[in-house]
C-alpha cells in the first residue's frame, strides 16, 4: 500500500472520499444506477476500485497470523 504523507484525517474528511464510502454500499449490490439515477461518472468508478482493493487488503492483513515481531499497527 502507497502512503502520501497526508493525514489521514484531512483525506478521509474529503468529499470525495466521503460520497465514494456512501456509495460503495450501493455499488456492491450492484445498484448504483438506481441510487444516483445516472451512470457514475468514470473518478467515482475509479474512487470506489480503489476503496474496494484497499478494504480487501485490510482484511487479508487482518487474516494474517501474528508472528513474532510482526503485529498489526
Amino acid at each position: 500500500m502507497a502512503t502520501s504523507g497526508t493525514c489521514p484525517g484531512y483525506l478521509i474528511s474529503l468529499p470525495q472520499v466521503l460520497e465514494t464510502a456512501r456509495m460503495h454500499p450501493w455499488w456492491e449490490r450492484g445498484l448504483l444506477r438506481d441510487r444516483i439515477g445516472d451512470a457514475p461518472s468514470a473518478l467515482l468508478c475509479d474512487c470506489l476500485d480503489v476503496l474496494q482493493s484497499e478494504s480487501n487488503a485490510c482484511e487479508a492483513r487482518a487474516m494474517e497470523p501474528v508472528s513474532e515481531g510482526h503485529d498489526r499497527r
